[in-house]
């Protein structure tokens, strides 16, 4: 099947301008596909604004675009799933086109409660609470956003045709991540020196969030993964007051 890859990206590219219908100010995006660790072993999607340049046929004037990158292991969890986080990085994508700020911290990945209220916008629901390490990162999408996205839905099932299975082969983990944390010492992967019996807490995106205490080895090994919500367990940040 030679255009296993391209029925996946125009399905993806199909459901982003559906989006679009009924979203106007979402911008465009050159969707690109691959493998989760692409982006840190952790992420099913990621939209990072005017990355690319674009070239109109016919103009010399260069536009920008955003990236889209879904993970080729969400296509395993169907079609729904996938739209989820569409309709997850097209909030994100709303809030810059709006100019709000709807993440912080190391990463950007607390989502505030401003990407709360543009992801419930896209069609998503809020969780009940925020977690300390992701805020309101885990929106999730309602039976009448599947509703009225069922056209979009037929066309993204059609379109599975291949997928990537890293994260649910072994029932838990991944193979390891390619993001390296900096070491003791600041050297990359450094092992450091006084981390024998050392354990830190690590939380998923579930409500409530499931905690972990594990070593700095046992992530270095690669990211662990929520069997529940199918996140990584993310270190919990010391408390402080939450964004609105």
């Amino acid at each position: 099947m030679t255009d296993t890859g391209s029925r996946i990206i125009a399905a993806l590219e199909t459901a982003w301008s559906d989006i679009q219908e009924r979203h106007p100010e979402v911008p465009a995006v050159v969707m690109i596909t691959g493998t989760a660790r692409q982006v840190g072993g952790d992420r099913w999607g990621h939209h990072w604004p005017e990355r690319w340049t674009v070239v109109e046929e016919g103009q010399a004037a260069h536009g920008r675009a955003g990236e889209l990158f879904i993970a080729g292991e969400l296509l395993a969890l169907g079609a729904p799933r996938v739209l989820q986080t569409l309709l997850h990085e097209a909030a994100h994508s709303l809030a810059y086109a709006r100019g709000i700020k709807d993440t912080s911290r190391s990463g950007n990945r607390y989502h505030n409660g401003k990407f709360a209220e543009l992801a419930e916008e896209m069609g998503l629901c809020r969780p009940a609470k925020p977690s300390k390490a992701h805020g309101f990162s885990a929106c999730e999408i309602t039976e009448a956003t599947i509703a009225e996205y069922e056209i979009t839905l037929k066309e993204l099932t059609a379109a599975q045709v291949a997928y990537l299975t890293d994260l649910h082969e072994t029932g838990g983990t991944t193979g390891g991540g390619d993001d390296e944390e900096e070491g003791e010492g600041g050297k990359k992967g450094g092992k450091g020196k006084g981390r024998a019996g050392k354990r830190f807490a690590v939380e998923c995106q579930c409500t409530p969030a499931r905690r972990l205490q594990v070593s700095p080895k046992t992530l270095e090994d690669g990211p662990v993964i929520c069997g529940r919500c199918g996140e990584q367990f993310a270190a919990v940040e010391p408390t402080e007051e939450q964004e609105d």
